[in-house]
């Protein structure tokens, strides 16, 4: 366990720390953007608005109102 670690593991662990130093960095600056959900723990605050339609329906409108009976006038 405390043998040296070779070149391949060596750049291994630089790419593995830049990766982490600007995955910090993005999540860093998009600190309170609003672009994140609800977490898991709930102190995500409050997840956005949903402003599409649903996606599926479960049954097609109709075409054309159904057919009724003509209004006729109420006499007195």
């Amino acid at each position: 366990m405390t043998g040296q670690v070779g070149p391949r593991g060596l750049a291994i662990l630089v790419l593995a720390g830049i990766a982490g130093i600007l995955l910090a960095i993005l999540g860093w600056s998009q600190r309170g953007t609003g672009l994140v959900g609800t977490s898991v723990g709930g102190l995500g605050g409050p997840a956005p608005a949903r402003t599409a339609a649903p996606a599926h329906t479960s049954a097609p409108a109709p075409a054309t109102a159904p057919a009724s009976t003509p209004a006729t006038a109420t006499e007195p």
